[in-house]
């Protein structure tokens, strides 16, 4: 725990902030596309964000070759707040196939991205093993406690409050991330 640098917590922050972002995603588009849509298309919906993720799983050595592995993690955080927006503000299943589309970079290049920057925050590989748990750690209690507050919210507010809400979340990991390094 001792041996990471501030920089190793405040990106881990981050990709905290993603996965809490990315619940909706993961743990209410089913029910989203079947209460709200009145679509039966969910498996194939998906099957889409499964597809997209796949080519840019296989092709993130390249990008990871060609960018530092922050900067990736940072984009994919990013693009989390554009795919609430596609599911909050187009409504429909057009929406809804863009946001799955765009699985393809809030996982298919976060996660390599992230296991990445993990495996070269280590020193050793006592350090690895920590620091992966650190990253499996930080996306399961994001999900236990965005499961948790998006129940609540879709019960409250409705399911695009909750797209809304998780799509700021991830910017304000970016944002403190930003006004950390200043």
């Amino acid at each position: 725990v001792q041996s990471f640098s501030r920089d190793y917590y405040l990106m881990l922050f981050v990709m905290f902030t993603q996965f809490l972002g990315m619940v909706p995603s993961s743990s209410f588009i089913s029910l989203y596309i079947k209460n709200e849509l009145h679509s039966s298309a969910s498996g194939v919906l998906w099957a889409l964000s499964a597809i997209c993720e796949i080519p840019f799983m296989f092709f993130s050595s390249f990008f990871l070759r060609k960018y530092k592995s922050e900067m990736l993690i940072l984009i994919g955080t990013a693009c989390v707040t554009v795919r609430m927006a596609f599911y909050a503000f187009i409504p429909n299943i057009a929406g809804a196939f863009l946001g799955q589309a765009m699985h393809s970079i809030t996982f298919g290049l976060f996660y390599p991205s992230c296991v990445m920057f993990c495996a070269r925050s280590a020193s050793s590989h006592r350090a690895l093993v920590t620091s992966m748990s650190f990253l499996t750690a930080a996306g399961g209690i994001a999900t236990v406690i965005g499961s948790a507050l998006g129940g609540w919210i879709i019960d409250t507010a409705g399911y695009k409050a909750l797209f809304c809400i998780a799509g700021l979340v991830p910017l304000a990991g970016i944002g403190v991330y930003a006004a950390a390094q200043k």
